[in-house]
């Protein structure tokens, strides 16, 4: 049992790193676009190219949030409530069949007016 949780928090881990890395990925293609929110499928899709998921679903488009602050000129790119299964025997019966992630990324709007 042990071994097994040792293994669910290296992949708990690991996907939390891909899900920041391809939160950083969307927000670049985001930062380059002159309507980042208006172009927000491109970002999303490079988003989703990114977070490759290490077991269970991938991302979706319901789940990744693009937005813009033009006062500060700043594209945010976020991941919310991704739900990653776990593997370990017996930990639905303590409630935590799963582990829910999330990651953002902040970066200045390049193209801004």
């Amino acid at each position: 049992m042990m071994v097994f949780g040792i293994i669910d928090m290296s992949r708990v881990f690991g996907m939390h790193e891909r899900l920041r890395a391809a939160v950083r990925e969307g927000a670049r293609v985001a930062a380059v676009q002159t309507d980042p929110v208006g172009n927000a499928s491109l970002a999303r899709t490079a988003v989703k190219n990114a977070a490759l998921p290490m077991g269970g679903s991938g991302v979706t488009d319901a789940q990744i949030n693009v937005s813009l602050d033009a006062s500060s000129k700043l594209v945010t790119v976020s991941v919310l409530s991704y739900s990653m299964p776990l593997i370990t025997p017996f930990a639905g019966t303590f409630g935590h069949s799963s582990v829910t992630l999330s990651a953002t990324s902040t970066l200045p709007w390049h193209r801004a007016p």
